[in-house]
């Protein structure tokens, strides 16, 4: 926990609960158990209080003209703390995906060591190899808009459970994708 904290970026914003990630950063070592003990508890019943499923949605600009709607994308502002759980649970959730070799060799993405460069020259090497057997390489390159947003929350605890990931964490996953509350923050004026 306290490795979680003191690699908190000091610089970012304090939404939506106002706890300083530089508080959190410079205070790691007092806060840790503190927080370890919070997180175990929320674990452990398998839910997350409805305040720390609050986001401040915040439009950022793009580019263009700063007058059109879609040159603005929303950007969710949750808790610091919060985050700093979700990071325990995803490293959580990784080490047992890879210690149980669930993930294929083949996913590049959201991983510690394989990366889009490490894809691209496994891609290259067989494109290589191909041709250098004298056959012939198509390729079509596919780019899902907003594919973050079209993830199915229904479908995810399914799909955990499929990989053996059950119990109070499941719970707590499942809880944590719903009932979630959202409020758009625009020059300091916030909707219900």
């Amino acid at each position: 926990m306290a490795k979680v904290l003191k690699s908190l970026n000091v610089n970012k914003a304090c939404e939506p609960d106002g706890v300083s990630p530089r508080l959190l950063n410079e205070c790691h070592m007092e806060l840790a158990p503190i927080l370890a003990r919070l997180f175990d508890h929320t674990l452990s019943r398998g839910t997350l209080p409805i305040d720390c499923k609050s986001a401040n949605v915040v439009p950022i600009f793009k580019s263009l003209g700063q007058t059109a709607v879609d040159n603005y994308r929303p950007v969710s502002l949750t808790s610091v703390v919060v985050k700093s759980l979700e990071r325990l649970v995803n490293n959580h959730i990784m080490n047992f995906l890879s210690d149980d070799k669930l993930l294929c060799d083949n996913q590049h993405g959201f991983r510690p060591l394989p990366s889009c460069v490490t894809q691209l020259l496994q891609l290259v090497h067989e494109w290589l190899r191909i041709l250098e057997e004298r056959g012939s390489v198509d390729a079509i390159f596919l780019d899902f808009a907003k594919a973050f947003d079209k993830t199915s929350h229904p479908h995810l605890p399914l799909k955990l459970q499929h990989h053996e990931i059950k119990g109070q964490l499941l719970n707590w996953i499942t809880d944590f994708l719903t009932t979630r509350r959202q409020r758009l923050v625009v020059d300091s004026h916030s909707s219900d």
